[in-house]
């Protein structure tokens, strides 16, 4: 492989060091193939307790609502609505429903 790059690179360049090491710094690849889609599972069913932890003021786009509502996503069941101003919570990301007349919700009916 060092006797190949030492050619190609003299080929490209019109000079190699052969005595020189060999470094990658940079190696990319692209591969194709075919795969099968998943099926979308069921949501874990909610944990028991309020979804609503706490209220907090939010802002978003210089508006200020004092009274959004802190929402911890393990609580929330597929078919609940959350109205905005709220904010999700979970570990690994963080929902924003920034006004009012905004709602987020996961129908069951996308997981059947």
């Amino acid at each position: 492989m060092v006797s190949a790059f030492h050619s190609e690179h003299e080929r490209i360049y019109s000079h190699a060091h052969r005595t020189a090491e060999v470094e990658f710094v940079d190696l990319r690849i692209r591969v194709r193939g075919a795969m099968a889609t998943p099926k979308p599972s069921t949501p874990e069913a909610a944990i028991a307790g309020d979804p609503v932890k706490g209220v907090r003021t939010l802002r978003v786009q210089g508006q200020s609502y004092p009274e959004a509502r802190i929402y911890e996503r393990s609580r929330l069941s597929a078919d609940d609505r959350v109205e905005g101003p709220a904010v999700i919570e979970q570990p690994d990301a963080t929902i924003v429903v920034p006004q009012p007349m905004w709602r987020a919700w996961a129908p069951m009916a996308q997981f059947s």
